[in-house]
């Protein structure tokens, strides 16, 4: 019986999760430059990543003047370290949309990113003996939707972002 009542909460709850936003979401990491460098003891390429977001009003509701607010992480790894060690960067930004009306989608690219790849040349090692190869990542991005004041929609993918992550973090 205990069950049964945790699977209807579980089946109301997200029903009711699903009201609460007029907006879809899709979000792509894009490739957008790559540069290869040679440094003789090693290879370091360099990439600049952003995403690609749509918008989509599901709603039967015209909105107008939105404002978008975005954080970008990145997952940072150290060159060098022994440990996979690694830090979460972060890159806010914000973009607006004049109107977007009903059942309609909106378009736009996050600020760029760079990621960094490291990997040494054959026959080099680390005294430490750490991993020859090191190579940062997207992490995710986290969006909201303000008409005004109001917030009128979130996304965040992976979803897990938002329960590692703060958004008013610095």
């Amino acid at each position: 019986m205990k069950c049964l009542a945790a699977l209807a909460f579980l089946f109301c709850g997200s029903v009711a999760f699903a009201q609460l936003s007029d907006f879809d979401f899709t979000a792509e990491g894009k490739l957008l430059d790559q540069k290869v460098a040679n440094k003789g003891d090693k290879k370091e390429t360099t990439q600049t990543w952003a995403y690609d977001v749509t918008l989509s009003n599901k709603s039967v509701k015209d909105y107008a003047n939105l404002k978008i607010k975005y954080i970008v992480f990145v997952k940072d790894v150290k060159e060098g370290a022994k440990t996979p060690e690694s830090k979460t960067a972060r890159s806010t930004g914000e973009a607006s949309a004049d109107a977007i009306k009903a059942h309609a989608k909106f378009s736009f690219q996050t600020n760029k990113v760079e990621l960094k790849k490291t990997q040494l040349a054959a026959g080099w090692t680390y005294a430490n003996g750490a991993r020859a190869r090191a190579a940062d990542s997207l992490a995710g991005v986290w969006i909201r939707i303000y008409d005004g004041d109001k917030q009128v929609g979130e996304f965040c993918d992976p979803a897990g972002v938002m329960y590692k992550e703060h958004w008013d973090a610095k």
